[in-house]
């Protein structure tokens, strides 16, 4: 039966811990490493939700991708049941002896990671870096690709929305703009505008996840379209791809997206 170690190892394949952006925190968060491994959930966060989810099926491990410790933890202290914190999440997992990985920067910018299947997901082909990367493997924090044919702005918001499977999405620039090349970056948008603005005519629309007021305002005025679709649903694309690398590796064990996990905001 493959161990803990034995899935560090092939998701540092998969999308290596050298990718993340410097400040980020990558890789085992928690377990032990010669762990035996029987079955696993994918996630974006490990919510509250998602723990009591693996408490409640023996699950051994948790794969997330936005880290599950993230800031420098002093000491590990929960204050009562009633406690909800990011602590009391840590105490519960090592109290029930659950593994948990997380992959985040790493996996968004790596070929065939967040952005690939972003991409992919509202219909793109001949995915590939906006801007050029600097070693093999990497695709960016954007990437650009194709739509078989010309679609109008409007109807993509439809195509956009239906693939994230989103009850809403936010949009700005003009329903009848003719789309066909399309620009992803997963999660939160950075400022690019100086970058993005010198190449506004190679680029029909960007998909993100999450815009500031600021930006959304500059690239209206620039006359380039952005659909924001909420930055779990840009994100969690990526749980059936990585399901599936990870299950043809390790055939003994049992991969699960998380069912009790449906992002952050509610929406009427």
């Amino acid at each position: 039966m493959a161990t803990y170690k034995d899935i560090i190892d092939f998701m540092n394949e998969i999308a290596p811990v050298h990718f993340a952006w410097d400040f980020d925190n990558v890789g085992p968060m928690i377990g032990r490493l010669d762990k035996k491994i029987s079955k696993c959930l994918l996630c974006v966060d490990a919510s509250k939700e998602v723990i009591e989810e693996a408490v409640n099926n023996d699950v051994d491990l948790i794969i997330t991708h936005h880290p599950f410790i993230f800031d420098v933890q002093n000491s590990i202290i929960v204050k009562s049941s009633e406690d909800f914190s990011k602590n009391s999440l840590i105490y519960e997992a090592i109290e029930n002896d659950i593994c948990i990985y997380s992959a985040h920067t790493n996996l968004d910018s790596v070929e065939g990671g967040v952005n690939s299947a972003l991409a992919a997901s509202v219909g793109a082909k001949n995915i590939r870096p906006l801007f050029e990367q600097n070693c093999a493997g990497k695709i960016g924090y954007n990437a650009i690709g194709e739509l078989p044919e010309m679609i109008l702005l409007k109807d993509f918001v439809d195509v956009v929305k239906s693939s994230m499977n989103t009850p809403a999405v936010k949009y700005i620039g003009d329903d009848a703009k003719q789309i066909k090349n399309v620009v992803v970056s997963s999660g939160s948008f950075g400022d690019y505008s100086e970058a993005i603005a010198e190449r506004k005519d190679e680029i029909d629309v960007i998909v993100t996840g999450e815009l500031k007021h600021g930006v959304a305002v500059l690239y209206n005025n620039i006359g380039l379209p952005m659909i924001v679709v909420e930055h779990y649903f840009s994100e969690r694309v990526i749980l059936p791809v990585l399901l599936d690398k990870l299950a043809k590796q390790f055939d003994s064990i049992d991969f699960e997206i998380s069912k009790k996990e449906y992002g952050t905001f509610k929406y009427k």
